[in-house]
C-alpha cells in the first residue's frame, strides 16, 4: 500500500513535468517525464497484482488477478479516444494528453489511505497479527475470518526458510528453482507468441485494405473493445475452468493463427481478398491471446510463490517481460 502511495506521487510529478514542458517549451522536461513514468509503470505493473492477490478471497482470486489487465485495456481504449485530432491528438495538445494520468494519481492518493493494508503482509512479514485481523475484517465485511487467519499462520510457518528473500537469493534458491523456471518459460512464451509483431504491424495491415488513417483508428478502437469483452469472459471462466486450460488454449491457438498469418501475408500479393482475411485473423489472435496468456501471467506468478518470495518473483518476471519486449521490438525494426 505504501509503495502504491509513493508511486502515485512519482506519477503526479511526471504529469506536472509534462505540463511544465508545454508551458516553457522545454523538450528536456518531457523526456525526463517519460523516463520517470516508465519507472513508475514498471513499479505499478508488479505492485498492483501483488496487492490484489494478497487481499482477494480464494474463490475470486483468478478473476480479481485479471483485473489489472482489464483496466489496462480500458486505459488503452480511453487513450485511443482522446488521441483523435478533434480532442487531444494534436501537436499542441499532446502534452496535456500524456499528463492526464496525473488526475488518476491524485484520485488514488486521496483514496488509498482509506484502503486496508494487505493482511498477508501484516501477519507474515510484519508479525502484526491484530492489524492483519482488522484488515481482513474490513476486506471481507464480516467478523468471522478465523479460517483465513489460520491459513495465513500456516503459510507463515510453511515458508519459514524463505524469510528475507531477495531477488538474487531467489535466483539461486534450489527449492523454488522449478517455480522460477515456470516464470521464465511463460514470460518468454508470452513475448515470443507474436503479439508484439502484430501490435507493431496492425496499422500497416489496415492500410493495405484501403482504409484511411481515420477509419483505421476506428477499426483499432473496435478491436480494443472486443479485447475488453474477451477479458471479461476470461475473468468469468478462470475460477471455474482453471488456469491451465486457458493457457494451453491461448498459446495453442496463438500458434495456429501466427502460422495462418505467415502464409496469408506471403500470398496476399497474389490474392487481394487475403488482406481482409488477415485483419480477421489478427482480431481472432488478439482475442484468444487476451483471454489466455496476456491476462494470466501476473496471476500465475503470484500464485506460484508464497508471501516472502512473491515480490522477488515479480521483479524477475517483469524484468523478463520488458527486456524481451525490447528485444522483440528491436528485432522487428531491424527486420523491417
Amino acid at each position: 500500500k505504501q509503495t502504491l502511495m509513493t508511486n502515485n506521487y512519482i506519477s503526479l510529478v511526471c504529469s506536472m513535468l509534462m505540463i511544465f514542458a508545454k508551458l516553457q517549451h522545454e523538450f528536456i522536461f518531457a523526456m525526463f517525464s517519460r523516463f520517470l513514468i516508465g519507472i513508475s509503470m514498471g513499479i505499478f505493473s508488479s505492485v498492483i497484482p501483488i496487492y490484489l492477490l494478497e487481499t482477494s478471497p480464494l474463490g475470486l482470486r483468478g478473476s480479481i488477478g485479471m483485473l489489472p489487465h482489464f483496466f489496462l485495456v480500458i486505459g488503452v481504449q480511453m487513450a485511443q479516444i482522446f488521441a483523435f485530432p478533434e480532442l487531444l491528438g494534436t501537436v499542441e495538445a499532446w502534452p496535456i494528453l500524456v499528463s492526464l494520468p496525473g488526475l488518476l494519481a491524485i484520485w488514488q492518493i486521496l483514496l488509498l489511505p482509506s484502503c486496508p493494508e494487505s493482511p498477508r503482509y501484516l501477519l507474515i512479514q510484519k508479525k502484526k497479527e491484530e492489524e492483519a485481523r482488522e484488515a481482513l475484517k474490513r476486506l471481507r465485511f464480516q467478523s468471522e475470518i478465523e479460517d483465513e487467519m489460520e491459513e495465513l499462520r500456516r503459510e507463515d510457518i510453511f515458508e519459514k526458510d524463505e524469510k528475507n528473500m531477495t531477488t538474487l537469493r531467489l535466483l539461486g534458491y534450489r527449492p523454488l528453482r522449478w517455480h522460477l523456471v515456470s516464470v521464465v518459460v511463460i514470460e518468454t512464451g508470452q513475448q515470443l507468441s507474436g503479439v508484439n509483431v502484430i501490435y507493431l504491424g496492425i496499422e500497416e495491415m489496415l492500410y493495405s485494405t484501403g482504409l484511411s488513417h481515420k477509419n483505421a483508428r476506428y477499426f483499432q478502437m473496435m478491436t480494443t473493445a472486443l479485447l475488453i469483452l474477451a477479458i471479461l469472459y476470461g475473468m468469468y471462466i478462470v475460477d471455474r475452468k482453471g488456469r491451465k486450460i486457458q493457457l494451453l488454449l491461448g498459446f495453442g491457438m496463438s500458434t495456429v493463427f501466427c502460422l495462418l498469418l505467415t502464409v496469408t501475408r506471403d500470398l496476399q500479393g497474389k490474392f487481394v481478398w487475403l488482406t481482409f482475411f488477415n485483419n480477421i485473423l489478427v482480431n481472432f489472435f488478439l482475442i484468444i491471446y487476451a483471454v489466455g496468456p496476456s491476462s494470466l501471467i501476473n496471476l500465475l506468478v503470484g500464485e506460484l510463490f508464497l508471501q516472502s518470495s512473491r515480490s522477488s518473483a515479480y521483479v524477475v518476471g517483469q524484468f523478463l517481460h520488458w527486456f524481451l519486449n525490447y528485444l522483440t521490438v528491436l528485432n522487428f525494426v531491424y527486420v523491417e
